[in-house]
């Protein structure tokens, strides 16, 4: 187990480079920490406000950060620089995710849209979402063809990039606030403000996974999709076996809120990020 310190506030959101050799991991102290693995150094890209979103685009030379005031920027991640930023929302962005296929942009805010991005120009082609409730989560499917949006009142929905529609895949009773998809695109895994966490393949749902006595902010799948890992308000990290759904380790490692789990693209490792300004980086093998 590694310990990554440096950032003097919370933690807000972590990705691995697509060649698993760096983590970027974002934060309420306006900065974004890049760490050169496995021995954790680290260069800083300051920021003008708390890094709430961020993610590598899938060719992995550029990182892509959102924050608290609406600001979206583009870094090179080879020489550490700042490309251009733009004012994509109207309060903070939430939320943002890339296309695995052509690095299109989806970005969710405050103001309650969710909005695609042109890769290059970063100009703006559509507004997905207009309309409260507000969306707290995205997740590209592995083909890049559907990204699943979801929302505070419960609801999730797919939007299909070929139709360009949007359509309801469930309807809850509770805002839902981490999703991810399983590395074949067959499975989709949502995490519930009760702890839970519901898993959804071609429109049927199977038992929720329970544990967690809080809110699950964070999901990711091992690359071979037989495990989960779970981020949560409760302050511990969980470890899921998918097929029988049974909890495999519970990790304590964190005294506040964990915010944010990734797994390395080997599957070798996985981090999580805490609200107590810690990330903790361990391997997988321990599980």
């Amino acid at each position: 187990m590694l310990i990554l310190p440096g950032h003097t506030d919370a933690v807000r959101c972590l990705s691995y480079s697509p060649d698993g050799r760096r983590l970027a991991s974002g934060s309420e102290d306006k900065t974004v920490r890049l760490w050169d693995l496995p021995g954790g150094e680290a260069t800083v890209l300051k920021h003008e406000s708390s890094v709430e979103a961020l993610a590598f685009a899938p060719e992995g030379d550029k990182l892509t950060t959102g924050t608290a005031v609406g600001e979206v920027w583009s870094w090179t991640v080879p020489r550490r620089r700042r490309l251009y930023h733009i004012q994509a929302h109207d309060g903070g962005v939430r939320c943002l995710a890339h296309s695995p296929g052509d690095e299109t942009l989806i970005t969710a805010g405050w103001d309650q849209t969710v909005k695609m991005w042109h890769p290059g120009t970063w100009h703006q082609l559509s507004v997905l979402q207009k309309s409260s409730p507000s969306c707290t989560a995205l997740a590209f499917a592995p083909d890049g063809k559907t990204l699943a949006i979801s929302n505070e009142d419960g609801s999730l929905r797919l939007w299909d990039r070929a139709s360009a529609t949007l359509a309801p895949l469930l309807t809850g009773q509770l805002p839902l606030f981490a999703l991810a998809w399983s590395p074949n695109g067959r499975l989709l895994a949502a995490g519930q403000a009760d702890g839970s966490i519901l898993l959804s393949e071609a429109s049927r749902s199977q038992a929720p996974l329970r544990g967690h006595t809080w809110t699950v902010y964070s999901l990711a799948f091992t690359p071979d999709g037989r495990t989960l890992i779970s981020g949560s308000a409760d302050g511990t990290v969980r470890v899921w076996d998918v097929a029988s759904g049974q909890e495999k380790r519970c990790f304590r490692w964190h005294a506040r809120w964990v915010t944010c789990v990734a797994i390395a693209p080997d599957g070798m490792t996985a981090a999580a990020g805490s609200a107590d300004h810690t990330i903790v980086v361990w391997d997988m093998d321990d599980n």
